[in-house]
């Protein structure tokens, strides 16, 4: 079976389908345009792609891609175009000094790349899970972003690389606690817009976050750290895939954090 990410032929008057995960599309080529429609079904563990279009797609609903002669079209994976807040199914309890790392799995998003010299052009970019959305922060000072319920695993007793859910991208959290009080976290906030994707092997991951938590008047902080994560025996396999959303920077990370400073009442973020 074909790997779904790469590169795809539609001939004039063809019409492709793919499903992925919980999404369904559809493009068909025409002189001049294209023709995208999409949809959710019921999950798929594997990818399907099929050259059948079915008969009845409505032109009222579908994306129209004027302008493109070429038959070429290349499909990437992508990190969602908005925060994430991790809703944890228990509370977890970090003791005082403490550190602990993190595993989530972050769903994908399709990019959809048409050639049009002298480069490619993104016309599409699609979930692959359909997620509930949200409002971080303050009404008056907040930003749109999804609801994730996810377990947040202990890395340390998960190998990374094993179990690897389709279609995700695994990221790693370091928290650490240097308040003298036990934190208690049911959430977290995850800035995945300004992540990188990496591949390993036939994995995914991002580059890694670290949460500091300190009290009182001093700062505490979220990095999101450079570079490929460490995973044991493959970190010098690792590729980068793509470029990030949008460019890390101090206020983005502070709306991040503030989501989540309620939680545990502790300092201000740096």
């Amino acid at each position: 079976m074909k790997p779904l990410w790469g590169a795809y032929q539609i001939a004039l008057e063809q019409c492709r389908f793919w499903h992925v995960g919980a999404l369904q599309f559809w493009l068909k080529a025409e002189p001049g345009q294209w023709w995208l429609w999409q949809a959710f079904g019921d999950p798929v563990a594997v990818p399907i792609c099929d050259e059948e279009c079915r008969d009845n797609l409505d032109s009222h609903r579908a994306i129209r891609i004027l302008g493109t002669d070429d038959s070429s079209l290349t499909i990437v994976p992508q990190l969602p175009d908005r925060p994430l807040v991790l809703q944890s199914p228990g509370q977890l309890q970090l003791l005082p000094s403490a550190s602990v790392t993190l595993l989530c799995y972050i769903p994908l998003w399709i990019g959809l790349l048409v050639d049009h010299k002298p480069a490619s052009w993104q016309v599409a970019s699609l979930p692959s899970a359909q997620l509930s959305h949200t409002w971080l922060g303050a009404p008056d000072g907040g930003e749109a972003g999804y609801l994730l319920p996810t377990p947040l695993r202990h890395a340390a007793a998960e190998p990374v690389a094993a179990n690897h859910p389709p279609l995700t991208a695994g990221c790693t959290i370091c928290v650490t606690n240097l308040s003298k009080e036990i934190i208690e976290v049911t959430h977290l906030t995850l800035h995945v817009e300004c992540l990188q994707l990496y591949q390993f092997r036939d994995a995914l991951f991002t580059n890694e976050v670290a949460v500091t938590f300190r009290e009182g008047a001093q700062p505490s902080r979220v990095q999101l750290l450079s570079g490929a994560p460490h995973i044991e025996g493959e970190s010098e396999l690792a590729i980068a895939i793509g470029k990030p959303r949008e460019a890390a920077s101090d206020q983005v990370i502070k709306k991040g954090y503030n989501v989540i400073k309620h939680l545990t009442r502790l300092g201000n973020v740096r």
